[in-house]
């Protein structure tokens, strides 16, 4: 082999193996953003405990587990960035984006959903007052903004990462000289929303 092989071949184990090791590191992002979804749920279950039961669970452990939610998405967000990064200001991968990421939520969303309507409807009593009509069932099964809390009590977290979705896939479908102004407006009226500058009125639920 020459001296020119050499280095080609040095050239290929240098970008196989910085591949595997970002592959590794990606994949430990992935075990750390399923933690912090369940603690998530286990502070749901144990909000719920109390609401319904009039007791703690698991000694209260998870009281702190609201702060999962924060977790949750500042790694949704950059993991999403690191693996579409390619595909912003690429409108023919719009479609492909969104088909992609809907299927990882809506049916999940359906199943689990129906699933506690139809409990609900067997026993009233857990459903604590809760709006089972159908324009709310609809709301709910569509993640669509709303201000009252969807039939899967923490679905709202869904609604937020789908509005993400959407957001990121405006950036695949403008240049990135038409999404940067459009992007850095919405995040200026968000913070004026933020510091009770502007006013929107009613909210989704969070």
């Amino acid at each position: 082999m020459g001296s020119n092989g050499k280095r080609n071949y040095r050239t290929r184990y240098f970008l196989r193996a910085k591949s595997s090791k970002l592959h590794k590191k990606i994949n430990l992002l992935q075990v750390d953003r399923g933690i912090g979804a369940l603690l998530v749920v286990l502070f749901h279950l144990n909000q719920m405990s109390i609401e319904r039961l009039n007791k703690v669970s698991l000694f209260n452990l998870f009281e702190a587990g609201w702060s999962g939610v924060d977790y949750f998405f500042v790694l949704s967000g950059f993991i999403m960035v690191y693996v579409h990064r390619t595909a912003i200001g690429k409108p023919d991968q719009f479609k492909s984006f969104l088909i992609k990421r809907t299927l990882t939520i809506y049916p999940i969303n359906w199943i689990i959903t129906l699933a506690v309507l139809v409990f609900f409807l067997v026993i009233p009593g857990f459903a604590n007052n809760k709006d089972l009509s159908i324009s709310h069932i609809f709301v709910s099964l569509l993640l669509l903004p709303q201000n009252d809390k969807p039939i899967l009590d923490f679905g709202w977290t869904l609604i937020y990462e789908l509005f993400f979705y959407v957001l990121f896939s405006l950036a695949i479908w403008f240049k990135p000289k038409y999404f940067v102004p459009l992007l850095s407006t919405w995040l200026f009226v968000t913070i004026l929303h933020y510091l009770k500058v502007v006013d929107f009125g009613g909210r989704l639920f969070c």
